[in-house]
């Protein structure tokens, strides 16, 4: 699940790895940071991704 702002460009996403790759995990990307995400259900995953896009977005108010 992402959010997408102008040109495309990916502002918040959570993004499971489906263990293609053995150092590979849930995680949380925020334009460039990364963070471990632990899918617990899809109603949590939902609350989650919008407490990130009002975080990115208070974020994003303060430095204007």
């Amino acid at each position: 699940m992402t959010l997408f702002g102008r040109g495309g460009v990916a502002l918040v996403g959570f993004e499971n790895t489906q263990q293609m790759r053995k150092d590979a995990f849930d995680h949380i990307a925020r334009l460039r940071t990364v963070r471990a995400y632990a899918y617990r259900d899809a109603a949590t995953l939902l609350e989650d991704f919008w407490d990130e896009v009002d975080a990115w977005l208070r974020a994003r108010k303060t430095r204007r």
